[in-house]
């Protein structure tokens, strides 16, 4: 799970039209560096998920230090002006999700991914914690 760090912000200060650049730019890295099977969707507002089958989670996070990076290297150009931002990002891996778990496997993967993201924005922001490494359980 990925989420643009100050991204309302960003919209206050330079208009929505520049948000939605980055936007568009954040699907287009995704799109660049998630190989097939794997694939990546908006989730809400400038929350997104990626989704990685047959990837183990030091593979996952490397590829998510990847994305962060190329985003945290973009520039979007508006009037003259080049403007970054970045994101912060959480992991969690299938694995991490018990057999005789309660409820739908997909919520959970989204919840663990969630507190590992909320983790790196606790942290400082512009970086990728994997759930059950980075963050303690």
């Amino acid at each position: 799970m990925l989420d643009y760090d100050y991204f309302k912000r960003l919209n206050d200060t330079y208009g929505h039209p520049v948000g939605d650049k980055f936007l568009k730019e954040l699907a287009r890295i995704i799109n660049e560096k998630i190989l097939s099977p794997g694939f990546g969707a908006r989730y809400g507002g400038e929350e997104f998920l990626i989704f990685l089958p047959k990837t183990d989670k030091d593979n996952a996070g490397k590829i998510a230090e990847e994305v962060r990076a190329a985003i945290e290297a973009s520039r979007i150009k508006d009037a003259g002006r080049e403007i970054t931002n970045t994101v912060s990002m959480g992991c969690a891996s299938l694995r991490q999700v018990s057999a005789d778990a309660v409820g739908d496997v997909l919520d959970l993967m989204i919840k663990l991914a969630d507190e590992a993201l909320y983790s790196s924005k606790r942290e400082g922001r512009n970086r990728v914690t994997i759930y059950g490494q980075d963050l303690k359980k």
